[in-house]
C-alpha cells in the first residue's frame, strides 16, 4: 500500500530591501505566480506575501527567530491538514534553502528548533 503525505519547508531569508522587493525577486527566481500581499487581522497587523502554484501555499514574512536573517519564506502543500497535524509531511527545507540560495542568489538559512543550530547557505554553498 502506497502512503501519500503532504511536504514543508521553512527557509529564512536574507535581504536588504523590504517584503515587496523580496516577494518579487523570489516570484520571478522560482517562476512563481506574482505574490500578492495579506496583513494579518491580529495586532500589530503584519504583511505577509502569499501565493498559491501546484497545489502548494506560499508565504513570506517578517521573522524575528534569526537576527542576520530577517524574513522567512514557508511553503506547505494543500490538502495536507491530516498529515500535517500527525507530523506525516516531508520537510524539504534544505532543497528550497539550497534552491533558493542559488537561483535567487538570497543567502538562507535552515533552522532546527530542537537543536537550537542554524546552516547558512550562500550561493548554494552550505556554511556552518
Amino acid at each position: 500500500m502506497i502512503q501519500v503525505f503532504g511536504s514543508k519547508a521553512i527557509v529564512y531569508l536574507k535581504h536588504n530591501g523590504g517584503l515587496k522587493s523580496l516577494a518579487k525577486i523570489v516570484s520571478e527566481g522560482l517562476v512563481l505566480p506574482e505574490f500578492y500581499f495579506e496583513s494579518d487581522m491580529d495586532p500589530p497587523h503584519q504583511i505577509s506575501a502569499l501565493c498559491e502554484t501546484l497545489g502548494f501555499e506560499i508565504w513570506i514574512e517578517k521573522s524575528d527567530i534569526l537576527e542576520d536573517f530577517p524574513f522567512v519564506i514557508k511553503i506547505e502543500s494543500k490538502l495536507s491538514f491530516e498529515e500535517s497535524f500527525n507530523n506525516q509531511m516531508y520537510d524539504l527545507s534544505p532543497w528550497l534553502a539550497r534552491y533558493i540560495s542559488k537561483i535567487c542568489e538570497i543567502d538562507s538559512c535552515i533552522y532546527d528548533e530542537l537543536e537550537k543550530s542554524y546552516i547558512k547557505l550562500t550561493k548554494g554553498i552550505f556554511i556552518t
